[in-house]
């Protein structure tokens, strides 16, 4: 054979592997991009000031925010937020919402000024509800909001313990 039938391949080759070479050099590029703004967003929120407090959930420190009603008997609602989501999220609609409600906002681990920990799950987020409403001295059961991913985890708290749940809101639910 004198290679003929094969020659018309090898710029085909040739270009796949230079496209394939260029889309891993933009992925990587899109990533390092990514990280980079990740840590100037945690820097920048590291300087704001915050109304909330530190809870520790699995031995590390885990960040809520606290809007609306200081009292005691007050109707109290858990947001948590979706997958890249933070407490600051949940700002607005406390604006919202009557003042004779409490709400708590969670940073997971990893997100907005809660420390990196276990990642989410219906335990870790079980376990998280659990210190949260101890630390604040929340008498239960409570209202647990969530959006998109944070309503998938709430669903999942809201099976395994029914008792510490008086409602749940899910907005756009994953």
């Amino acid at each position: 054979m004198d290679g003929s039938a094969t020659d018309g391949w090898a710029p085909s080759i040739r270009r796949t592997v230079s496209l394939a070479g260029a889309a891993a050099g933009v992925a990587a590029g899109v990533v390092a991009t990514g990280i980079a703004t990740q840590r100037a967003v945690d820097r920048a929120v590291d300087r704001l000031p915050s109304r909330g407090r530190d809870v520790v959930v699995d031995g590390r420190r885990v960040h809520v925010e606290v809007w609306g009603s200081d009292d005691a008997a007050a109707p109290v609602v858990v947001a948590d937020s979706g997958v890249g989501g933070t407490s600051a999220d949940w700002e607005r609609v406390a604006e919202l919402v009557d003042s004779d409600v409490r709400i708590v906002a969670v940073d997971r681990p990893g997100l907005g000024r809660s420390e990196p920990g276990t990642p989410p799950d219906v335990g870790a987020s079980l376990r998280r509800l659990e210190a949260v409403v101890t630390a604040l001295d929340v008498p239960g059961p409570v209202v647990l909001a969530g959006w998109s991913m944070g309503a998938l985890l709430w669903l999942g708290v809201t099976f395994e313990r029914p008792d510490l749940v008086s409602g749940l809101v899910l907005v756009d639910p994953s």
